[in-house]
Order: C-alpha cells, then structure tokens, then sequence
C-alpha cells in the first residue's frame, strides 16, 4: 500500500518557513532594539561608565555626564569657576590655578596639559588677563576638545580700583612740548599725562606699570603692592587694568581727559606798550607791570603775578606740572611784530601771539 505523504511535506514546509520568518522577525526586533540602545549610547560618544555621576575619582566628583544633556561639554562653564589666577606681569610663569569644578576644589599647573581624571584633561592659558581653559573628553581613540573662556577671575577678593586712583587726573599731550620740546622731549611728545595724589607726573604709553607705594604712585614694577598698567592711551582717556598686592583680584579701569580750559586772556589786553629795545630784547607792560624780555624767555603766571622762569627748579617743576598756571613764550621779532604763543595753565590749550610794536626803542 502506498501512502501519499506529499501533503505533509509540504505543510511540514510550510510550517518551518513561517517558524523561520518568525525568528528572522524576533531577531531583527532585537537587532533593532539593540542597535538603536547602542546609537544612543554612542550619541554620547562615551563609555557607560561615563553616564555615572560618580565615576571619575574617589575625591573628585565632576557631575559632569548625565543621559539629559546632548553633550556633556555643552554647559562644562556652568560648572567650572575660577578660585584664584594671578594675572599680574610679575606673576610666576610656573604658577598654578585652583578651579572649582562642581565643589570640587583642584589646582592646574598653567601652560600644562594635566590629565585631571581618567576621561578629562584641562590645560588652562592665560591671555589678555583672562582665563581661556582648554577641556578635552577621552573617547578612547579620539579626543573631543572644547574652550572655554572665563574673564572675570575675582572670586574671594575684589579691588576697588577708583579708589585706589581717585586722586588722578589725566591731561592731554603737553602743547609746549609740541612746541618747543626738540629731540630732549622727543619721546614725551604727543603722549597723554597722568597726575596722581597732585605731585607725581607721568607721561602714558601702553604697557608701561604704575606700583602703589606708602608715599603713593611710583613708576615700574614691584612686589606685593597694588600695580596699574596702561593698556590705552589717547585724547579719548586711559584705559587701566589694576591688580591687588597678590595678583587674585582684578579690575578695569577707564579715565577721561580732563577737558582743556579756555585762554580767557586776551594777548593785546595782557600785552600794552611793546616797544623794541634790540634784536633780541622787548619792553613792555603786562598787566600793567613793567618788564624786559629776551628772546626765549618763559613768562608764567602765579598767584603773585607774572614773572619770567628763571631757575632751573622752577623749569623742571612747570615741566612735571607742579607749578600751574598760565604760561607765554616769547619768540622774538617778526617784521615789526611781538610774537609767541599763549598756553592755558594745563597746556592742553594755546593760541599764537603776534602784536604790532608801539613805538620806538626807548
């Protein structure tokens, strides 16, 4: 007897195929559910230990890595800040900065490279008295770097830099330096002066450092004082950047130009009865003072009068302003006329002086 079993075979077939396509559908399920777990494990391009808030060191917690952020990187500045970074020009390039990352205190040697944790690496640079922190994420064969740039470095301790200057006045480029200074006042021409505590007087160029002494502002560099340096200096004003005696506290500073005040004298009411006694020699009243002058001569105005400078004391203290007031240089004779130039007391203002002769030599 011969029984067909082609029906069997065939359902039998049939049956292993839709059991293959089953597990081919459950397979690719997980495959699927696998990869795509495994898509977003690699979105953050870090191991899963990295996604632990506690993974990095038994003392350093960074809280840095968490499923809730795109990337870990993109809010690191809002858990760094800067404890102290000395900044003065006479810091140590050696020194090191201590940064406070989610509580946790550390210090970086600055200019160096340092692997801080297993995954993180800092190296910290110090440019135009700023913090810019270079932050680099191990992805085992890859290195995700990212810069963060931090400006206002005080933390613990502030300065209060208009104080520490309150007394300063700054002046415009001297006019009778313009005038008259030569190749000996060559490099004092056309730079802006600072006065401070009404003594000391400096002429301003960028760079240059101003250290605050018991007896008050000196020029140059030193220790454990306050410092100010020149970052700016025009008719606009003066830009500073003032640092404490230990470098930690930081602050800018803008000064303005004092205004220049106007000649309220007039020349041919200061000036009568000008008669020419030589080449070289003049008489005549001012302010109704009876005078002789030379050419050259430097004729000042102080509480006592007008009087010609005379002393070299008296020249060095007009040229350092400590001796104000309104001041005339007597230029000699040109065809048949008084001439000079008239300076207000801040010689931040002037006007050119040409009066005609009144008579003749006496």
């Amino acid at each position: 007897m011969i029984i067909n079993d082609t029906p069997t075979r065939i359902l039998s077939s049939r049956l292993n195929l839709l059991l293959s396509v089953l597990v081919a559908v459950l397979i690719g399920l997980c495959v699927v559910a696998f990869f795509g777990k495994q898509e977003v494990d690699e979105a953050w391009l870090l191991p899963k230990a990295a996604k632990s808030r506690a993974f990095l060191t038994d003392t350093l917690d960074f809280k840095l890595f968490s499923v809730d952020r795109a990337f870990p990187l993109a809010e690191f500045n809002h858990s760094v800040r800067p404890l102290e970074v000395n900044t003065r020009p006479d810091a140590p390039k050696d020194r090191e900065i201590r940064l406070s990352v989610e509580n946790e205190e550390l210090s970086i040697p600055l200019g160096q490279k340092t692997q801080v944790t297993p995954l993180l690496s800092m190296l910290p640079h110090i440019k135009n008295d700023a913090l810019d922190l270079e932050v680099g994420v191990n992805m085992g064969d890859l290195e995700k770097k990212s810069h963060f740039h931090f400006d206002h470095l005080a933390i613990h301790e502030t300065i209060d830099a208009s104080l520490l200057l309150k007394d300063a006045v700054i002046l415009g480029p001297d006019l009778l330096i313009e005038h008259y200074g030569g190749e000996d006042f060559a490099e004092m021409k056309g730079k802006v002066r600072m006065i401070l505590g009404g003594k000391n007087r400096f002429y301003l160029s960028k760079g240059e450092v101003f250290s605050l002494l018991d007896e008050g502002w000196v020029q140059g560099l030193q220790k454990d004082v306050p410092v100010a340096r020149v970052e700016f200096a025009s008719a606009n004003g003066v830009d500073l950047t003032v640092w404490n005696a230990s470098g930690t506290a930081v602050e800018k500073l803008h000064l303005s130009v004092k205004p220049p005040e106007p000649i309220v004298l007039k020349p041919e009411q200061l000036f009568t009865a000008i008669r020419k006694r030589t080449k070289a020699r003049a008489s005549l009243k001012v302010m109704n003072k009876q005078m002789v002058l030379k050419t050259g001569d430097w004729l000042i105005k102080t509480a006592k009068g007008w009087h010609t400078i005379q002393t070299k004391k008296e020249l060095t203290a007009l040229l350092n302003d400590q001796q104000a007031g309104e001041l005339f240089v007597f230029d000699g004779f040109e065809k048949n006329a008084f001439t000079g130039r008239l300076y207000s007391s801040s010689r931040m203002s002037s006007v050119p002086v040409r009066l005609p002769l009144q008579g003749k030599k006496p």
